[in-house]
């Protein structure tokens, strides 16, 4: 996790996926952080990228205030939702 927080939050930044962990390391990164994570999934080249986002999300009850995080996935045409998110 701590590779993770420091590495740089520019768009052009990317982290090795060793570091990543898995999709909960992630989840539990955007939580702390409250910040989103935007990541690009290209196992076999661009040409079959997927695009996933990690949001912060506030949960508010009758009674409490919860902090969580949530995980969206894009591919095909919605790729253009992820990019304007991005922006």
């Amino acid at each position: 996790i701590e590779d993770v927080c420091r590495s740089s939050s520019k768009s052009t930044a990317f982290i090795p996926r060793s570091f990543w962990g898995s999709e909960l390391t992630l989840l539990l990164v955007t939580k702390l952080l409250q910040r989103p994570i935007y990541l690009v999934v290209t196992p076999s080249g661009l040409a079959d990228a997927s695009y996933q986002i990690f949001k912060p999300i506030r949960k508010v009850t009758s009674t409490d205030e919860l902090m969580s995080a949530g995980e969206f996935n894009y591919g095909g045409e919605s790729v253009v939702q992820w990019l304007t998110s991005l922006q």
